[in-house]
């Protein structure tokens, strides 16, 4: 491993090895008494394969934490494989694609744009304007006797003539 200065300071000043994030997060879940006995060879061995695992690079790489369910994530990753066929196959044995759950995932997303989709063909089949005709029929001003109201196809109602016929979009 490749110490910078501003380590090789630190490590000089404190006789300690600097941090390392990658491989203070591996060190962390190796019981104490083992991980003091690797020295610094085997500690630079150790950050290095763990630095060639993280410079993989994904042509897709979304990495989403949902913020209504604390401890719910979603990754997806996208790209040329490059895995053995045997690692694969371990993989596949290991991480099944078809389990309960993933059913259920499945199945709850089809009904869930199903009825997302059924929504919205039923609110463009809903006409606005019949809605309007029967709440607010208009007024003719000019037509002041029932039979003149009438004889132009609208009603007399209540000493008025209402024309329920007229667009409310005009």
């Amino acid at each position: 491993m490749k110490v910078n200065a501003q380590d090789q300071v630190q490590w000089s000043k404190t006789g300690q090895r600097p941090s390392h994030l990658p491989l203070d997060t591996l060190l962390q879940h190796i019981p104490p008494h083992i991980a003091t006995t690797f020295d610094n060879a085997q500690l630079d061995a150790l950050e290095q394969a763990l630095n060639q695992r993280s410079r993989s690079h994904h042509t897709v790489d979304i990495r989403i934490s949902a913020p209504f369910w604390p401890r719910f994530y979603l990754v997806v990753l996208a790209g040329s494989e490059r895995r053995s066929p045997a690692r694969r196959a371990q993989e596949r044995q290991l991480h099944p694609l078809w389990t309960p759950v993933h059913g259920l995932i499945v199945v709850g997303s089809m009904a869930v744009s199903s009825l997302l989709l059924l929504g919205l063909l039923l609110l463009q089949r809903v006409d606005p304007i019949p809605l309007h005709k029967a709440a607010a029929p208009a007024g003719i001003p000019f037509k002041h006797d029932p039979t003149s109201c009438e004889q132009s196809g609208r009603i007399w109602q209540a000493g008025e003539c209402l024309d329920y016929e007229h667009d409310p979009m005009f």
